[in-house]
């Protein structure tokens, strides 16, 4: 991407400036070029073209964020009082990191805190689901941990269905691995799907229909100025109506990992523009309004309010040594669902909540890590080394160790009996967020999430009950803190300002040309996975954002 950083590079204003290329971004960026408007991205994290992604040690000992001790990698794990939070820093946000399940928000699940009638966003989804090339897996007969999730949904008696993924199969599994055909802005080569399982960390194989190889790659063909390693600090309106940007130009030690003893390097920079849309997720962009509010100070109470993590619930079944393979490193990481549904209200009529648990993968890597980290591998480790030695003392001139060797790795029994699940659902939005000393803070209760949680591990049980195997409960929960990947709220949509503090269509209350359009908007948990639903409501915003931005070129 373009590495422009001095303002004399810019000696024009933009129409419409964006922070941030997640899910509601990436949208905005692309819309706006399309429709001829002068756009500026800025991205605070670097791009990622297929085959750049972490995999080997050395590179991931830098693959996470934190500019302050010169760390500008993929993942940004924020930890809170009862939580914690993982979210992504690149050129396509979320898009780089999640398990590419697209489903729409049931209509049936709104509630009166929702500002706009589920039928606005008919059309909205159906453009996110086509751009983005969204289809039901089509490979679940291949794929052994698929089987067996349906398997056990029969049984039980439980709705299950294939998920809908944003991903670039072959329907057949001899054509996987097949070229992509296209350009995308990376130029990169792009193949179908191999099922490898490392959606969560990257896909290096450009599978994955991200928002950089979709919405940002027609962006940039529109001409729209996309600027990465560029990271927002103060917003601030000006007299004529216009918004001043000011950000930082990081500039990262090359290779990443040579950073002992280097300061972090900022450049400042600073933009103007009729109107600028912040979309910088649920986190980044509460945390950006709270700073500016000296900036802002006509800022609805509600800014912070309305903060939930989704219900989002990790479990694990373990089924035993001669119940067959799950084979959870084999296929997309998530690939199929089971959805309940029951009335959350004494009222006729009233919301549905919506539970989903969802079938889980992890990386080839996490076999291996699992396996040479059992004790048991560690005895088989050290009786080869013991044979080895033995053959060294003894001086015998041919030692055979190779059966020696295979026992190492065993039977490989918790790799391929183990099935990791991930679970959502609809908690109440009562987390508050603030700062304090400069930080974000945010004041949440596990009790906000328990009802759902209580559901999820409800239907995990029954699962492992269907495979034979037990449920237990992830990590996180045995420490008694919750972790998210899907963080929502803190920049509330609503129909006033005491209500939210901005409308439906994202724009801020009091502040004609400033948007956000992100996962901070949301009032209350998606329930399902809400990345679709994000896009599809900055889709919706479009039409709005083009016309603050002025005329066309």
């Amino acid at each position: 991407m373009s590495t422009n950083g001095s303002t004399d590079e810019y000696p024009e204003d933009f129409d419409c400036i964006v922070i941030g290329s997640g899910f509601g971004g990436s949208v905005m960026t692309y819309r706006l070029a399309a429709a001829n408007r002068k756009v500026l991205l800025l991205e605070r994290g670097k791009p990622y073209p297929p085959g750049s992604f972490a995999r080997t040690p050395l590179e991931n000992s830098t693959n996470v964020w934190d500019p302050s001790e010169s760390l500008y990698g993929l993942f940004d794990i924020w930890s809170f009082k009862k939580f914690e939070a993982v979210i992504s820093s690149g050129l396509g946000g979320g898009s780089l990191i999640y398990a590419n399940v697209m489903f729409r928000k049931p209509d049936d699940s709104f509630d009166e805190t929702w500002p706009l009638d589920p039928a606005e966003l008919k059309d909205p989804y159906r453009e996110v689901e086509e751009m983005l090339g969204v289809r039901k897996y089509p490979l679940a007969d291949v794929t052994e941990k698929t089987k067996q999730f349906e398997l056990a949904a029969k049984r039980m008696g439980l709705s299950w269905d294939r998920a809908p993924l944003a991903v670039s199969f072959s329907d057949s599994k001899s054509l996987s691995g097949s070229p992509i055909e296209g350009w995308n802005l990376h130029e990169a080569h792009r193949t179908t799907c191999i099922r490898c399982g490392q959606c969560d960390v990257g896909c290096n194989f450009g599978s994955k229909n991200s928002l950089d190889l979709t919405y940002l790659s027609r962006a940039k063909q529109h001409g729209a100025c996309i600027e990465t390693l560029h990271e927002v600090r103060q917003i601030r309106p000006l007299p004529d109506g216009r918004y001043e940007v000011d950000a930082v130009r990081h500039l990262p030690p090359n290779p990443p990992w040579k950073r002992d003893g280097v300061r972090p390097v900022r450049e400042p920079v600073q933009f103007r523009a009729k109107c600028v849309v912040l979309a910088a997720g649920s986190l980044g962009s509460t945390y950006l309004l709270l700073r500016n509010r000296i900036n802002l100070p006509g800022l609805s109470d509600q800014l912070g309010q309305r903060f939930c993590g989704n219900a989002d619930y990790l479990g694990f079944i373990r089924t035993g040594k001669n119940d067959g393979s799950l084979d959870a490193s084999r296929g997309p990481t998530i690939t199929s669902y089971i959805e309940k549904r029951s009335n959350g209200s004494s009222a006729a009529g009233g919301p549905s909540n919506v539970l989903l648990v969802e079938d889980g993968g992890y990386p080839v890597l996490g076999d291996w890590l699992g396996e040479t980290l059992r004790l048991q591998a560690a005895k088989r480790i050290a009786a080869v080394a013991l044979t080895t030695l033995a053959a060294r003392v003894t001086n015998k001139s041919r030692t055979r160790i190779s059966a020696k060797l295979s026992q190492i790795v065993g039977d490989s029994y918790p790799s391929r009996s183990v099935l990791p699940m991930l679970g959502m659902g609809q908690d109440m939005p009562r987390g508050v967020m603030a700062l304090r000393n400069g930080d974000l803070e945010i004041a949440w209760r596990e009790a906000y999430s328990q009802p759902a949680f209580d559901g999820i591990r409800q239907t995990m049980n029954e699962v492992a009950t269907g495979l034979k195997g037990k449920f237990q409960a992830g990590p996180s929960t045995m420490l008694s803190r919750m972790v998210t990947v899907h963080p929502l709220g803190g920049v509330p949509m609503g129909r006033t300002p005491g209500q939210g503090v901005v409308d439906s269509y994202g724009e801020v209350f009091g502040y004609p040309g400033l948007f956000v359009a992100d996962g901070s908007i949301m009032p209350g948990p998606v329930g399902v996975n809400p990345a679709l639903t994000i896009a599809a409501v900055a889709e919706r915003a479009s039409s709005r954002v083009i016309e603050k931005a002025g005329g066309a070129r």
